[in-house]
């Protein structure tokens, strides 16, 4: 379930665990000007993040504090186990995916079109929560936030992840209910 304040929708099932999981609206203004997002992110309450070129690529990066304020390249995604250190994506009509492991106190973040999507990226992604953080599946969440639904897209993006994650063995994997493109987002 999302929770909408002033122009953020807020992941509740996430903020449960102490995880602020966030997607803004066109109503903040576009969040790819630094100043609007850096303004916006102070707002806030946060100071340390990452973010980075978004190619619609199946690259994502591991990231700590140190890598704080730094713009990765060629980048769909992070992976950190650290606090207070924003992870950041763009998306218009692509999903913003969270991955948290509870357990390990893993989260990531990634944007997720048709083209990742295709190329199994979260099943990547899940095979490296597996893989360097010792994840179980039955640990894992998995929210989608806002993207474009079926009723504007001819491909169900949601459900090509959600068999990527069954496949994975994750139960626990939900969709936000809105659709970019018929709401206040930025959308093609």
């Amino acid at each position: 379930m999302w929770r909408y304040n002033a122009g953020i929708y807020v992941d509740e099932s996430l903020e449960k665990y102490g995880i602020f999981a966030f997607t803004t609206t066109a109503v903040l203004g576009d969040m790819k000007d630094a100043s609007v997002m850096r303004k916006f992110l102070l707002s806030v309450g946060i100071e340390n993040f990452v973010c980075g070129e978004q190619t619609h690529s199946t690259n994502f990066c591991i990231v700590s504090k140190t890598d704080s304020n730094k713009r990765f390249c060629n980048t769909d995604g992070y992976i950190t186990t650290d606090k207070n250190v924003a992870l950041c994506v763009f998306t218009a009509d692509c999903m913003p995916v969270f991955v948290y492991d509870r357990d390990n106190a893993v989260i990531g973040v990634f944007h997720i079109g048709r083209v990742a999507a295709e190329k199994l990226f979260l099943a990547d992604v899940l095979e490296a929560f597996y893989e360097r953080y010792g994840s179980l599946a039955k640990n894992i969440s998995i929210s989608v936030g806002p993207h474009i639904k079926k009723c504007c897209y001819e491909i169900d993006l949601f459900s090509m992840l959600k068999e990527q994650a069954f496949l994975k063995g994750i139960k626990d994997i939900r969709s936000f209910r809105l659709c970019t493109h018929c709401e206040k987002f930025f959308s093609y």
